[in-house]
């Protein structure tokens, strides 16, 4: 059976539509036909995760459930996700029987491989509540740092301008955190709500080289699993 990636996007429209930019750019095709097909689901009406994480609202589960089987409907042999929150739910979005590729993996990978060993998390409150990262980042035998309430409170409003289209805005909130981060000993901070890579593309180069950008490393993966 021929490779097919089935694209679960829509959290938010914005980094979805960034990702499978991210991906046809990496792909070594020279024509149209040797590009990854995907089948994408851009559909922003699942219920925002942080909100069912930390308010008891609305559980998304059931939407990106009925999402994946759409996509698993048109041909998808691997799923991805292009949002860190919505890895919370991952054992229970693999009951689609199609293998992921999970962004989480793909972070924790890239940062062993650079031999980081204390990583600074960037996420939503929700993402870093839910330990998805931190406790990966552990069992990987390296160290992490969390922002404090108040610049945690100032990440999430970066995020939610992002969301909103204020893409500067959502740089100048977040950008700071990064660099506190740094001064206490982060020697890599991960970029792990899909949203803030659109805010720090035009951040400094020394900035960049010690960010861990979920998005894009997600991309890297989903272009291995196709062309090797």
């Amino acid at each position: 059976m021929s490779k097919m990636l089935g694209v679960l996007g829509g959290m938010g429209p914005m980094a979805t539509v960034d990702f499978v930019k991210r991906i046809v750019e990496k792909s070594p095709a020279q024509s149209d036909q040797e590009h990854i097909p995907m089948i994408i689901s851009n559909n922003p009406i699942i219920p925002d995760r942080t909100k069912c994480i930390l308010e008891q609202g609305e559980d998304p589960l059931n939407t990106m459930l009925n999402n994946l089987m759409s996509l698993k409907q048109s041909g998808a042999t691997r799923m991805v996700i292009p949002c860190n929150t919505a890895h919370y739910w991952l054992n229970k979005l693999s009951k689609t029987d199609v293998p992921f590729i999970s962004i989480i993996d793909a972070v924790i990978q890239e940062a062993s491989r650079r031999k980081m060993k204390k990583i600074g998390i960037l996420a939503t409150t929700a993402t870093a509540k839910t330990g998805i990262y931190s406790e990966a980042i552990t069992q990987a035998g390296m160290d992490y740092l969390l922002p404090d309430e108040i610049d945690q409170q100032q990440v999430m409003d970066g995020i939610y301008a992002v969301k909103a289209g204020r893409i500067l805005e959502g740089k100048d909130l977040m950008e700071p955190v990064l660099d506190q981060l740094v001064k206490q000993g982060a020697d890599g901070v991960i970029l792990g709500c899909t949203e803030i890579p659109l805010a720090f593309d035009t951040i400094a180069d020394y900035k960049k080289s010690i960010s861990l950008d979920s998005l894009d490393l997600l991309a890297n993966k989903c272009v291995e699993y196709y062309y090797h």
